[in-house]
């Protein structure tokens, strides 16, 4: 690396080193954004949720938002 490099890297702060605490950070950050992504079918399967209760279900829960939405009018 030559001076204006090493120059510019320091101004910015930039550091080549990274802790175990901070890489875990971000690793379970990003992991858990994938798990999210994947959490209803994952959910739907273990209780088993037919396609007839299921659309119940989202029926009872929009009923519900939009009481919860109304209230706070």
């Amino acid at each position: 690396i030559n001076r204006l490099e090493r120059l510019f890297l320091h101004y910015i702060q930039w550091d080549l080193y990274i802790s175990g605490s901070v890489y875990a950070k971000y690793y379970f950050a990003l992991r858990s954004l994938t798990e999210k992504k994947d959490f209803r079918r994952r959910y739907n399967y273990t209780i088993k949720i037919d396609p007839p209760n299921s659309k119940r279900l989202e029926e009872r829960s929009a009923a519900v938002k939009n009481e919860l939405y109304s209230r706070s009018v």
